[in-house]
């Protein structure tokens, strides 16, 4: 951004979000970095050390901010147990704990921000210490216990046929690639819908869980795994969060995991006093619906119903296309998996 963006004509914005947030004197400006398919990543190094920010897009509705709550409450107990993580940093005049709103021209943006960890995302085969680390995460998360204020419905939500047909048409009409693609694959989206109904059943095992436990984010540091990105928790099911976090771990495309390597890791999951609860037929079901809620996110993203840029529309149609081809391939081998716990 340029000078006179935020604040007036000789303010930055790193130098208001320093400000706003305590990180002492900026050295440097914003500077962008990759991460993130949602929200905006940004490096501002200080006077006082290296900072990630990031540029939040948020949703002015009520169930946004309540859920982003919900994540911060679960991220701050985390870090409380001894969860490894980048710290996050409370703002003077909180939005919402962590969340500050800072005046942008004409505009409001919305950011936080974490002390800055530099390390590598991991890559390949999950090595056995790696899955144990991320075996016993999961474990100490759910021992936590949180209850969600939101029903496991708004985590298990699914949408009638013609909605998604409608979705496919709107997108079509706006020129996106996911229109078309999400037209021939709804059968595929409608089955996946009717195997992951079921587990409202389970309402009263859910907890609140991290949502995104996945390789992508975890950093591999000198000192050991660390965990990032606490935007996507909410209601769950932890045994089903915790069989698609160890396929996160364990598959490597096109090869999906043995069923020695399944039991390896379930095992770990059980060692840290993790618990399997729900039904084996529906284990697989969390990893199922997850692909589902990434779709029907970015599809409305792209057809213009979350009041973003041209642009960002079009960012939002190349994840939608992505996650129906997830959806596509893991619909495809659902049934094979689940024999793996037999």
């Amino acid at each position: 951004m340029a000078p006179g963006a935020l604040g007036g004509p000789s303010v930055t914005a790193a130098q208001l979000i320093a400000r706003r947030f305590g990180l002492g004197a900026p050295t440097s400006e914003l500077v962008r970095v990759p991460g993130g398919n949602t929200h905006r990543l940004f490096r501002l190094t200080t006077d006082r050390g290296t900072w990630a920010v990031k540029q939040v897009q948020r949703v002015h509705e009520d169930w946004w901010l309540q859920g982003f709550q919900e994540s911060t409450s679960l991220e701050l107990a985390a870090q409380s147990a001894g969860v490894r993580m980048p710290r996050p940093v409370a703002p003077a005049e909180p939005l919402a704990d962590v969340l500050a709103e800072l005046p942008t021209g004409g505009q409001t943006l919305t950011y936080r921000v974490h002390t800055w960890v530099d390390g590598s995302t991991p890559s390949g085969s999950a090595h056995p210490e790696l899955l144990e680390w991320a075996a016993q995460t999961s474990a100490t998360l759910h021992g936590l216990g949180l209850r969600s204020r939101s029903p496991l419905g708004s985590t298990y939500r699914t949408f009638p046929a013609e909605e998604w047909r409608d979705w496919a048409d709107q997108a079509r009409h706006r020129g996106r690639e996911v229109g078309d693609r999400l037209r021939a694959s709804l059968p595929v989206v409608l089955d996946v819908q009717a195997h992951v109904e079921p587990v409202l059943d389970l309402a009263e095992l859910s907890r609140l869980c991290h949502g995104d436990l996945t390789p992508e984010n975890v950093l591999v540091t000198a000192d050991g795994p660390v965990l990032l990105d606490w935007d996507s928790a909410g209601p769950e099911v932890p045994d089903l969060e915790w069989l698609r976090t160890l396929w996160s771990f364990l598959r490597v495309p096109p090869h999906s995991p043995s069923p020695s390597d399944v039991r390896r890791a379930l095992d770990a999951y059980g060692r840290s006093g993790g618990q399997h609860q729900a039904p084996a037929s529906l284990r697989f079901a969390g990893l199922l619906n997850s692909q589902l809620r990434a779709l029907a996110y970015s599809t409305w993203c792209a057809i213009g119903h979350r009041g973003l840029t041209a642009d960002q529309e079009v960012a939002a149609d190349a994840v939608a296309v992505q996650a129906l081809s997830h959806l596509v391939q893991s619909a495809a081998g659902a049934r094979g998996w689940s024999r793996l716990l037999a």
